[in-house]
């Protein structure tokens, strides 16, 4: 389990795409305040806009987002994202066994539901960061 305490930037480019701003907010401040540089956008179009610009490393995307849900989202983001190596993570209120095997099979690494405890996420930021600071890819 990650320790939760705050450390100097890990260097790592977080991308938030939820269209509950509150939820987005919050949980950007949250992983800024554990050194991560977070980018929170809100509709799926300024995901795939954000992707042009920045080599993100780890994805928290939701499922429920206007005009495309997350899922297809994923597909389209891993095909223009600068960072082949990028994590995926879904972040949503669908919780049961279908919807987590849909993400996997949609390209999500993670389903991570909103109700859920935040140190899941952070765990998984943790493992990623320790595998970039050894060099290896992930």
């Amino acid at each position: 389990m990650p320790q939760l305490n705050p450390q100097t930037t890990k260097l790592l480019n977080v991308l938030i795409v939820d269209d509950n701003v509150d939820a987005a907010s919050a949980m950007a401040m949250f992983l800024e305040q554990m050194g991560y540089l977070v980018t929170a956008v809100h509709h799926p179009t300024d995901a795939m806009l954000a992707v042009e610009e920045v080599a993100f490393d780890f994805f928290l995307v939701d499922i429920g987002l206007p005009d495309i849900d997350g899922y297809e989202l994923v597909k389209q983001l891993k095909q223009k994202v600068l960072n082949h190596n990028a994590i995926f993570a879904a972040h949503t209120a669908y919780g049961d066994e279908a919807y987590r095997q849909k993400s996997l099979a949609c390209g999500f690494t993670y389903h991570f539901v909103k109700t859920s405890d935040v140190v899941e996420i952070m765990s998984a930021l943790e493992q990623m960061h320790e595998r970039t600071r050894a060099g290896r890819t992930i």
